[in-house]
């Protein structure tokens, strides 16, 4: 059997701990189980570092001292992955369980894709294709 790919998730985070639970809990539940987790804490009022640890001691947390913004967070949040394929979440985004999967299969079949990306769904009304809240794998495309 293959054994599968690193896939590196960043996460960038600002005062959202609520939504940042949800996302982790989410991330947590993904039918892929070759994941990292890197929080990136853009200088949350309430440092991430000072709950994470007890509920998500896998999860590898890096602390900015001012907010860079979520591009920035993200390129910091980066620097620090290790897998083959890099997924980005909002912390107020959720995905389904088995999109990391799908999306990983979808590289593997597409070889020539460099960018996929899942359906996201938003999660306040379910009909809209293109939202900014849930990660769905239902569909994905590729560039």
């Amino acid at each position: 059997m293959k054994k599968s790919d690193l896939v590196s998730v960043v996460i960038v985070s600002f005062n959202r701990k609520k939504e940042l639970i949800e996302c982790l809990d989410s991330c947590l539940k993904s039918t892929y189980s070759n994941l990292e987790i890197i929080l990136v804490d853009n200088a949350s009022k309430l440092p991430i570092v000072s709950w994470l640890p007890k509920k998500y001691s896998k999860v590898k947390l890096v602390t900015n001292d001012i907010n860079y913004g979520a591009a920035e967070g993200r390129n910091i949040g980066l620097k620090q992955t290790k897998g083959k394929y890099v997924l980005f979440m909002d912390d107020d985004a959720t995905m389904d369980r088995g999109m990391i999967s799908s999306l990983v299969k979808s590289f593997e079949t597409k070889k020539k894709a460099g960018v996929i990306q899942p359906l996201i769904i938003d999660k306040k009304n379910k009909n809209q294709k293109m939202g900014f809240n849930t990660i769905t794998a239902e569909y994905s495309s590729y560039i």
